[in-house]
């Protein structure tokens, strides 16, 4: 078993025996906490992953006759565009002749791109109060540039060759200039899009989730085989015992390191509250929202440019792509994505720093 799991696993079931005990060590309810996002993951995630799968493998041929001729792999599109617990990693793998290929799309570049623009903008900026969507927003930029830094060290971590790697992240390069150009020139309509295309990912999603329950239980309009169904079933179990584990550490690092949460937040120059969110930014970032109100600019601006690539890392995009069952894919998105994660909360800090010491203009 993983490290990262058995650690997550051992604190998810400490959370478990204290919902038995009555709630005795305040831990119960983050585990709780933890169990409620079962029902919302499998919506979003089961008929993506079922329907998904059926349908590039029922067309394989005619989607790689599209892509023919292409200098980047067909499956970074995928990657671009979907997280990896969305079924990324499966669907490249379908799309790619190059094994590798379809890991560094379906998880490296899914871990760090696609989980930003199918997630992170549409569904935790919309759970934003108006007021915070500004510092967020230059946040999220920071976060953009720190991009093409997380996925040349997965490709790296995965054995591909550098000259590959820099071919297949040149579309994805652009995709990121032309999203911070966006972010800079037309914030509001880049929201918007953003929005709206996260609202057609959920929208889809759900229409898939009852494709599959439809097939369950009239076998007769059965679309997607059993064993997926089964197998997502098994992913989402996993997915969900590891948040619990996840909420039930950060719980107990913020009740019994908040000296040293505060010796972090003065070396950084934010508050603590800041601190608290990149913690739990790595576990869940829909968990932050209620903290934002409570940080400084600064402290937002670094939480949102970590979200970009560095949220999930210790969620349940970890599980998923754990359960592909290859020691080396997983350890190229754990790194991809704390590198790109660090990497935008020093830049962040950067253009935070310059801010600061740029001389003020004269009326």
């Amino acid at each position: 078993m993983n490290i990262f799991i058995m650690i997550l696993l051992s604190f998810s079931m400490v959370g478990l025996i204290d919902k038995i005990q009555g709630n005795r060590w305040k831990l119960a309810q983050e585990f709780d906490k933890g169990l409620s996002a079962m029902g919302s993951l499998a919506i979003s995630i089961s008929g993506i992953y079922c329907v998904g799968i059926t349908l590039v493998r029922t067309y394989a041929g005619t989607i790689s006759g599209w892509t023919e001729g292409m200098l980047v792999d067909p499956s970074i599109v995928i990657g671009c565009l979907l997280a990896p617990d969305l079924g990324a990693p499966f669907l490249t793998a379908e799309l790619s002749s190059n094994p590798n290929l379809g890991y560094f799309s379906g998880v490296v570049v899914a871990g760090c791109l696609g989980q930003f623009t199918s997630f992170q903008l549409p569904v935790l900026f919309s759970a934003l109060e108006e007021k915070e969507k500004g510092p967020m927003m230059k946040g999220f930029l920071h976060g953009i540039f720190a991009i093409p830094i997380g996925l040349l060290a997965g490709g790296v971590l995965l054995g591909l060759p550098v000259k590959e790697i820099l071919i297949n992240i040149s579309l994805i390069s652009v995709v990121c200039f032309v999203l911070a150009m966006a972010f800079m020139k037309f914030s509001s309509i880049v929201e918007k899009t953003m929005i709206t295309f996260g609202k057609f990912i959920g929208y889809g999603s759900q229409l898939m989730f009852a494709i599959v329950v439809v097939g369950l239980f009239i076998p007769g309009w059965k679309v997607v085989d059993d064993v997926l169904v089964h197998e997502i079933l098994t992913i989402l179990i996993k997915m969900v015992v590891i948040i619990c584990g996840g909420l039930v550490l950060a719980n107990l690092c913020l009740r019994y390191l908040k000296r040293q949460l505060s010796w972090v937040a003065e070396k950084m120059n934010t508050n603590d509250f800041a601190i608290m969110g990149l913690l739990l930014n790595s576990i869940n970032s829909l968990v932050i929202v209620a903290l934002i109100p409570k940080m400084d600019k600064r402290g937002k601006r670094m939480n949102a440019a970590f979200a970009v690539s560095g949220a999930y890392l210790l969620g349940g995009q970890m599980v998923f792509v754990l359960s592909i069952g290859n020691s080396r894919v997983f350890y190229a998105y754990f790194f991809s994505k704390l590198i790109a994660g660090i990497a935008s909360i020093i830049i962040s800090m950067g253009v935070n720093r310059r801010n600061r010491s740029l001389p003020k203009k004269s009326a």
